[in-house]
């Protein structure tokens, strides 16, 4: 089993910096179909303390499911959405496994990192051509007079976003 972790929120400053290389990655954005959300969309509970056993019965599935899906308090912010899903196919050479984009899990959106290079936004937007529905490839930027990202269309620049 794999756990796979979304985030409610793209826009999180704190979300960039912890797993987007600082505001150079990429966040994806899915469409989910309705019913498979509801039959495997699991909220991440945050609390203060660590689950505890209290009795050997307490092993069980359910309990494991809740492990899976407990976060301290401190980590809120995510609005975390975590799905478990088989790993079918062997590790890369990494050790990593790779979940497939399909009807269940449709990619729309590559939003880039306010600190992304250029060079690597525009091979972004290129690799996204190869596909058959259309991505909206955008740039995350911030706004001038607040702490808060949006979203800019990197056609309105051409081949240089503001800034570079």
């Amino acid at each position: 089993m794999g756990l796979l972790c979304f985030s409610r929120n793209w826009d999180n400053l704190l979300l960039w910096s912890h797993y987007a290389a600082s505001h150079a990655g990429i966040c994806l954005g899915f469409d989910i179909p309705d019913d498979v959300f509801v039959a495997n969309a699991i909220d991440v509970r945050y609390q203060p303390n660590l689950l505890k056993i209290r009795d050997p019965k307490d092993l069980n599935p359910d309990f494991a499911k809740r492990l899976l899906c407990t976060k301290h308090e401190s980590w809120s912010y995510e609005q975390e959405v975590r799905f478990l899903v088989g790993l079918n196919d062997p590790a890369d050479e990494s050790g990593l496994h790779w979940y497939q984009f399909g009807s269940d899990l449709q990619l729309r959106e590559v939003i880039i990192g306010v600190k992304c290079f250029v060079n690597h936004s525009q091979a972004v937007c290129d690799a996204l051509k190869a596909y058959p529905d259309r991505i909206e490839c955008t740039w995350a930027q911030m706004r001038s007079d607040a702490f808060l990202l949006v979203r800019e269309h990197m056609d309105a620049f051409g081949p240089f976003r503001p800034g570079t």
